[in-house]
């Protein structure tokens, strides 16, 4: 693990599973828990994280919220923070389960510039049909096409970074939600120390206002975690 388990949150870790009690009435990082891990393998170009979670059946999706995923760069990026060289890949959910890849993407892509259009421009048309840019992260697959969630049962999830090569378009922004496969070509840098540092482990609720807080009582288990690395 690197540094310390932030937020509100609780957390239960028995029968190989970590269970995450969410903190009612907060939002943001201060409803559930947040922490990195590096085990071995990291730094590497390319990563791919799986898990399983398990909503149960009166788990009220809200306006969303974090799940783990992947981050780049020394200390990643988020909660609206954007970096020349670091940036993340973390899965959210949306109101009715949606599945969205929630993504930070190194400046140094954008020249340094934090301008969402340059990212379209360097990500292309197909990254561009597919995005909802937020005053904080960006949403992929915002649209519905990764898939959604189900309650009262497990849910199998994978999530798969590929880092470009130099002045390549080579590298690849992916997930899977319970099989279903979402990918994209990407740019995640360029400069090649700019690697993938490990995994974010993260679940909150999302938003900014009121009805977005967690609801009183709000539980989400995990379990099935492995990843593989390449360099």
């Amino acid at each position: 693990m690197v540094g310390k388990i932030g937020g509100g949150g609780k957390i239960d870790v028995r029968d190989n599973m970590l269970e995450v009690t969410y903190k009612g009435g907060d939002v943001g990082s201060a409803s559930g828990i947040t922490f990195h891990a590096q085990p071995q393998g990291f730094p590497a170009s390319e990563a791919t994280l799986r898990y399983q979670v398990f909503f149960p059946a009166d788990f009220e999706w809200r306006q969303g919220g974090k799940l783990p995923g992947l981050y780049i760069g020394g200390i990643g990026a988020s909660g609206g923070n954007w970096s020349r060289d670091c940036g993340s890949v973390r899965l959210v959910f949306k109101e009715g389960g949606a599945a969205v890849a929630y993504i930070y993407v190194p400046l140094e892509v954008c020249g340094g510039k934090d301008d969402r259009s340059l990212l379209d421009k360097v990500e292309g048309a197909a990254f561009k049909d597919v995005v909802q840019h937020t005053s904080k992260g960006s949403h992929v697959w915002r649209d519905g096409s990764a898939g959604t969630f189900t309650r009262g049962a497990w849910n199998d999830i994978a999530v798969h970074i590929k880092m470009n090569s130099k002045d390549k378009k080579d590298g690849v922004l992916e997930i899977e939600i319970n099989g279903h496969t979402s990918s994209l070509p990407f740019v995640w840098r360029t400069s090649l120390r700019t690697q993938i540092q490990g995994i974010a482990i993260a679940t909150f609720f999302g938003g900014s206002t009121r009805d977005a807080a967690a609801p009183q009582g709000a539980k989400a288990k995990f379990r099935a975690f492995s990843y593989e690395t390449k360099n």
